[in-house]
């Protein structure tokens, strides 16, 4: 599950079709994070990168809880239960959304735009450089995102073998 700061800070940064073109990932989003996404999602749905995943699954009485217990944005919120029931990760940038997945899936399954992005250079997908000036861009763009330490990018590519999907 992906929440739209992340959708957002992605796409703010030129580099969401990049992202979404992960081999070893998956992008799900719910009603919520579309809404508060906005229109530029459709042409990833469209070309099977993004898949939305149907709110009928979610018991409004789950989701009332989790959204009390955090006091999170329903987009948040949304995320958070579906990675439940799905037993998929969460990708957020918002640390109080961050800190309540964690509490719920724990903390191997709880990522944000920057574990991403290194992925995208494991993959060879972006260069560090590509990676850097995207995080520049979307700070640049309002996104508060932490502060790097120098060759945060710089990492071996991964063995193309050794691929395997994991949701997000």
């Amino acid at each position: 599950m992906i929440d739209a700061c992340s959708l957002i800070n992605l796409h703010k940064g030129g580099v969401l079709d990049a992202v979404l073109k992960l081999e070893a990932h998956e992008f799900f989003v719910g009603a919520f994070v579309e809404e508060e996404s906005g229109p530029f999602l459709q042409p990833y749905y469209e070309r099977g990168l993004l898949t939305k995943l149907s709110d009928q699954k979610v018991s409004s009485s789950a989701f009332s809880e989790i959204l009390s217990r955090y006091d999170l944005g329903f987009g948040e919120t949304e995320c958070i239960l579906f990675a439940v029931m799905d037993n998929i990760s969460v990708c957020s940038d918002d640390l109080k959304a961050r800190k309540a997945a964690r509490s719920e899936l724990g903390e191997g399954r709880v990522i944000g735009t920057l574990f991403l992005l290194r992925e995208c250079v494991k993959s060879q997908v972006m260069t560090p450089g590509d990676a850097r000036g995207a995080y520049e861009q979307m700070r640049t763009k309002g996104a508060f995102l932490p502060d790097l330490q120098d060759g945060y990018f710089d990492i071996e590519p991964a063995d193309p073998r050794a691929t395997s999907r994991r949701g997000t």
